[in-house]
């Protein structure tokens, strides 16, 4: 069991490492490169920026993205987490359906 407990203080301590500016700028790069209609590179800087800890609007620019490359049950699991968060803003239920529908979870 300890060996548990250490991977865990391993993990924190590589969290802890990184850089925020840099952070920020993976989350810039990342709504740019979405804007652009760059999804596979916009994918790679958003989970660098959900990694660092982010707010909850990175899950939902990554789930969009999910959705525009057809990785739907990615793009379920983000819309999840984003409605948990804010489950009043009914426009990301209308996203996850078309998702679902997607993959016929009717």
């Amino acid at each position: 069991m300890k060996w548990f407990v250490n991977l865990g203080m391993q993990f924190k301590s590589k969290l802890s490492k990184s850089n925020p500016t840099q952070d920020l700028i993976d989350l810039k790069k990342g709504r740019q490169l979405y804007l652009a209609s760059k999804f596979h590179d916009a994918i790679l800087h958003l989970d660098i920026a959900v990694s660092s800890g982010f707010d909850i609007s990175v899950y939902e620019l990554r789930a969009k993205c999910f959705q525009k490359l057809d990785y739907h049950y990615k793009a379920i699991e983000d819309f999840d987490k984003v409605i948990e968060d804010n489950p009043l803003k009914f426009l990301n239920y209308y996203r996850r359906a078309i998702s679902k529908n997607a993959v016929f979870d009717l």
